[in-house]
């Protein structure tokens, strides 16, 4: 029997295969493990359905496969008592489509169809042209170059991988289609035609736009001896989705310190009660708490922008799941403190530090990365005054915390050396306005300077 992906997770229509558990040849009992699958950050291990052996893999470590594609087969054993399914009438074959020629860079229907064999230089692609262009499998920043260049990609050759029935169109098949698309082909140049025929494919109808003179990427500071490391995994999910943020959210930033002597000490206090209860406190769990009392007082900044054919949406959040940014081995991971307005500091201390040793062990579930509705991310044990975070898409944005340091102050005219604390925020600028983002930044600074406050609304 085809050993598919199965449906893995809420909306989850792709993800990446990390690596086989099991090789070619190998017998498998019923749901155990046989391959991990990466998806929006976490990393699922895939039973297999029945007992039997692997045997026809199709799917290599390092593919983005879709849900329902065939990974491989399962033979003999407990497969074979499953019965297959009926074979579906076969379609009649339609006749085939007159191809068009180019010839010279005019676009002409020929007078019968061509027999003559293929060019030496002609490749084979698996054309999407039946797709819209937002179904056709690419990754975000071939999207955002095709755009850029008003390129429809289901018109573009693709030579990648397979996704479910269609090839992944991939940077470079974009940039040869450009190449070739915005002039005459130029002779000697590869001619891409549909599998199955002999003729050239169409040029593109629609005209594109000039190319710009910095679009193509300069690679001639690049030596011999420069070594290549493939992008795979968590790296190329944390690469897409900050292309994705920078691209969809215009981005501002928002820089303050303040005065956090009182928080040094109340922070002080709860150490030796967290050492009763054998919990760690940090300053994150006050942070937290101050700013859910500030997006209660600023609904926008908790919120989502939705765009559809209908046009804008705004979503206000009524549930407040904080992500705390988690430094790994492998890169940065969200995992979410849900409902945190209904939690006290002791509570959400030991969420932070149950979740942040998960994640660092790879143990984090799929339900506890998922549904964040506002970032924070430290770095206050590693040093800087601040950062510019890029916003947890799509959040409207995400907060930066950093060290308590020592330095002079001025208080009542006088020279002290007081606590000082920077905190940066990053804001989408179709959300929240400059004004409103200042505003909510004091709003958080406030609870923080002044704990009395902060332990007011707390539960």
């Amino acid at each position: 029997m085809e050993f598919k992906l199965p449906d893995i997770g809420e909306g989850v229509v792709e993800g990446e295969l990390i690596q086989w558990l099991v090789k070619e040849g190998d017998t498998v009992q019923a749901d155990q493990a046989v391959v991990e699958v990466m998806t929006d950050k976490a990393t699922v291990e895939v039973p297999a359905p029945v007992a039997g052996k692997i045997t026809g893999i199709t799917a290599k470590e390092g593919d983005m496969i879709k849900v329902g594609q065939t990974l491989a087969q399962i033979d003999g054993g407990a497969a074979a008592s499953v019965a297959p399914a009926a074979p579906k009438p076969a379609a009649a074959t339609p006749a085939p489509a007159p191809e068009k020629a180019v010839s010279n860079g005019a676009i002409s229907k020929p007078a019968a169809p061509q027999t003559a064999p293929a060019p030496a230089n002609v490749g084979s692609y698996s054309s999407p042209a039946s797709l819209a262009p937002s179904d056709v499998p690419a990754a975000p920043i071939v999207r955002s170059m095709a755009q850029k260049a008003g390129v429809d990609l289901s018109q573009v050759p693709a030579t990648g991988p397979k996704v479910g029935s269609q090839s992944r169109v991939l940077e470079e098949d974009l940039l040869r289609f450009l190449n070739q698309g915005a002039g005459a082909v130029q002779a000697g140049s590869p001619v891409y035609v549909a599998q199955g025929s002999s003729a050239p494919a169409a040029a593109p109808a629609k005209k594109t736009k000039p190319i710009p003179a910095n679009f193509f990427r300069d690679t001639s500071g690049v030596e011999p001896q420069d070594e290549r490391q493939p992008v795979r995994g968590l790296r190329r999910v944390i690469a897409q989705a900050m292309v994705r943020s920078k691209y969809t959210a215009p981005h501002y930033s928002y820089v303050d310190k303040f005065e956090c002597s009182q928080l040094v000490a109340m922070r002080e206090e709860a150490k030796k009660v967290g050492e009763q209860y054998g919990v760690k406190i940090s300053y994150l769990p006050f942070i937290v708490k101050a700013l859910v009392g500030a997006l209660k007082e600023f609904p926008t900044a908790n919120a989502s922008l939705e765009e559809s054919d209908k046009g804008m949406e705004l979503v206000l959040k009524k549930h407040y799941h904080i992500g705390i940014a988690v430094a790994t081995p492998d890169g940065l991971i969200v995992p979410v403190i849900k409902n945190a307005d209904r939690k006290t500091i002791l509570q959400i201390a030991q969420e932070i530090n149950d979740l942040s040793a998960k994640v660092r062990a790879g143990k984090a579930t799929a339900d506890e990365l998922k549904g964040s509705t506002f970032t924070i991310t430290s770095m206050g044990n590693i040093g800087g005054l601040f950062a510019t975070p890029i916003i947890n898409y799509p959040e409207v944005g995400i907060m930066g915390v950093y060290k308590v340091q020592e330095e002079p102050l001025v208080q009542d005219g006088q020279i002290v050396i007081g606590k000082t604390m920077h905190l940066s925020l990053s804001l989408d600028h179709r959300v929240v306005d400059g004004a409103v983002g200042g505003y909510f930044c004091n709003a958080v600074i406030e609870r923080l300077q002044n704990p009395a406050r902060l332990l007011m609304e707390m539960i």
